[in-house]
């Protein structure tokens, strides 16, 4: 005789896994906001991204120091995005 036992186990992990979080967007201007995550080796997540679009031009710039300089760089566009 076989017993089955079924019980309702409640999930701890979070609804939607986005990656690893590496931190918030530090805002220098424009409303800029959001929230980084590592989704793979080459991807990037931003979850809740604002920006005011009132700057003349927009990119992602990324490094170590506290604020842009020579020592990050800009994350390229990919080639193959079409838009929406």
């Amino acid at each position: 005789m076989a017993l089955l036992l079924a019980a309702n186990v409640e999930s701890k992990a979070p609804d939607h896994y986005y990656g690893r979080e590496i931190g918030r967007i530090n805002s220098f201007g424009h409303g800029v906001q959001g929230r980084v995550y590592a989704v793979d080796e080459s991807t990037l997540f931003v979850k809740g991204f604002a920006y005011d679009g009132s700057a003349p031009d927009a990119f992602f710039w990324v490094g170590n120091s506290p604020r842009p300089s020579p020592e990050g760089y800009i994350i390229p566009y990919p080639e193959e995005y079409t838009g929406r």
